[in-house]
Parts: C-alpha cells; structure tokens; sequence
C-alpha cells in the first residue's frame, strides 16, 4: 500500500498547484492500487475529495465521499473512517449550500476517534457553517472558534488553514466582516506557508469580498 499512499500524496500536491488533470491521473492509478489488492483504504478517496473540491466539481466530490461511506458502513468499520466521511461530506454540502442536510448529518457527534483531531474539526467546521446559514449564529460561532482551537495545534497547515477558512464564512454570514476578513487572512497566510495556491487564492478572493 505504499505505492497507493504515495500516488495518492503526489496527487494532492499536484491539485494544490492547480494541475488537476495530472492529479486525478495520480489518485486513479492509486485507486487502481487498493482495487486490485481488494483493502479497505478511502485515504486515496480522501485525495480524490481534494482534488474535486480545489478543481471545483462539489458534485464529483460528494460522489467519491458517497461511495466511500457506503464501501465503509457495508464492512461496519465505522470508527473514525465513517466519522471523518461524514463531517467530509457535510463540508461539501455546506460548500453546495445545502444547509440543511449538513446540519442533519452533523446532528450528533460521533464518540469514536477521540484522539483524531481531523474528524473533529471537519465536523465543528462543517456543523458551525449550517447553523450559521440556519440562524443559530450563536452556537456557529462557538463551533468555530472550537475547530479553529483544536487545529491550531497540530502540523496539518492545510486543516489548520480549513478551519480558519470555515470561521471566516461562519463570521461573515453572522454579519461580522472585520472578523471574517481576520480568519480569512490567517487562512491565507498558512495556506501558502503550505503551497496551496489554489485555497490561498480562494482566501485572499474571501477576505476581499468581506472587506470590499
């Protein structure tokens, strides 16, 4: 499985660049890995939601998230795979505004992968961005400031990055600009220490319209 992790990393890097077509190539042939050796591994479906989301097909992504947690809960490994699936999956649906079904799939939070940070903040990032859409501004801030608290941390700039970036929308959709124009610059300010020029362009266009 080295081979797939590492087809599957190599893509990423590529679609933080913005080269997708040669990123979806990497991740595939990763996918074609773990197909033919017939495990359980979603992390090149996880490169795959990336690469979707920097290219900007929100519907591409929830497919591949869909048929992730489907393969998941069939084999009932659910512990922190189903969980990070799932606050995965709310992301994209808050990115589709679809608000709703965002806050109904982050209704209660897991008790598994206490010790996997990723999951819980994708999850507060994903839950805070609906009810701020859904007029709970209150506990959205909250949710937030807590993603941003148990990202800051880790190593991971690019979820540290996210969970700055998500508090900038839940900021700016409860009406506090010079906030989310904050967020958005801290978001930014990592995103490129990480060399993610398409989420530091999606930042620096955010904390623009907030400030405009």
């Amino acid at each position: 499985m080295i081979t797939a992790g590492a087809l599957a990393y190599s893509g990423g890097l590529y679609a933080m660049l913005g080269e997708i077509d040669r990123a979806r190539e990497l991740v595939d042939r990763s996918l074609a890995v773990v197909e033919e050796f017939n495990v359980l591994n979603v992390y090149p479906t996880f490169e795959r939601r990336d690469v979707e989301l920097l290219a900007g097909d929100l519907a591409a992504a929830e497919e591949w998230l869909r048929k992730a947690r489907t393969r998941v809960y069939r084999l009932q490994e659910w512990w922190g795979l189903g969980f990070e699936l799932d606050a995965s999956l709310a992301s994209v649906l808050c990115e589709q505004e679809r608000f709703e079904e965002a806050e109904r799939l982050t209704e209660v939070l897991p008790v598994g992968a206490a010790d996997w940070v990723a999951p819980h903040v994708l999850w507060r990032g994903a839950r805070a961005r609906a009810l701020a859409r859904l007029g709970r501004p209150g506990e959205a801030v909250a949710l937030a400031a807590e993603a941003v608290a148990m990202a800051e941390p880790t190593d991971g700039l690019n979820l540290r990055a996210g969970a700055f970036l998500n508090q900038a929308n839940v900021l700016g959709a409860c009406g506090r600009d010079d906030q989310a124009a904050r967020s958005a610059g801290s978001a930014l300010e990592l995103y490129e220490r990480k060399g993610n020029l398409v989420m530091a362009e999606r930042a620096r266009l955010f904390a623009a319209s907030v400030t405009a």
